[in-house]
């Protein structure tokens, strides 16, 4: 299996990448927003451990209440860390039991923390998806309903272009319209078929 781990910040476009490497390669697609989701709902291992380091306060009719952790943790880079040292592992390990099960040739991991996380160990190609701010400002704005101070202040929290220009395989610059960038993503997937290793953008 070829794993391709898919990162980059708010508002760059890593989806639609993830949508057609589903199509074209007819791999198999992993969101680890959604698995860490689903895991914070089912998952006792990593509810008890949770409770374990932040108290049962963050439980709600015997579940995790995502917005007591995010009051928890996001006023608290201590505790922020806490929750990542929790949560990565029991993502990513759930991660490589969905890659075990399929039969598919090419796996995608959609990471906003790919990186952070150690995500990348397990991937065989990383691509960055880039965008500038002001594109990233007006896409957040449109898709989540925020304002633009509170999309800049999303986007300044997160990591710079030069920490996925210093950390990925390849880079995907989408700050033109989207069937543009659906060009490029199928560009990409052309040359992902034809050579074994991927060069910079």
């Amino acid at each position: 299996m070829t794993v391709i781990g898919i990162t980059g910040g708010s508002g760059s476009g890593k989806s639609t990448l993830s949508a057609l490497l589903s199509e074209e390669l007819d791999a198999l697609a992993l969101d680890a927003d959604k698995i860490y989701h689903e895991l914070l709902e089912t998952s006792a291992d990593m509810r008890d451990a949770l409770v374990s380091a932040f108290g049962p306060g963050i439980l709600f009719e015997g579940k995790i209440c995502r917005k007591a952790l995010a009051a928890v943790v996001f006023a608290d880079e201590g505790a922020l860390a806490q929750l990542n040292a929790i949560t990565h592992p029991r993502v990513t390990d759930e991660i490589v039991r969905r890659m075990k099960e399929t039969d598919k040739a090419v796996c995608s991991i959609d990471a906003f923390g790919l990186i952070q996380s150690g995500m990348h160990r397990i991937c065989d190609h990383t691509v960055g998806v880039l965008a500038d701010r002001d594109v990233r400002i007006r896409r957040i704005m449109a898709r989540d309903g925020l304002d633009e101070a509170r999309a800049a202040a999303r986007i300044d929290a997160q990591a710079p272009e030069e920490f996925y220009r210093t950390h990925c395989n390849t880079l995907l610059v989408n700050n033109g319209s989207a069937e543009q960038f659906r060009e490029d993503c199928r560009r990409f997937c052309r040359k992902l078929l034809g050579k074994d290793t991927i060069d910079h953008e």
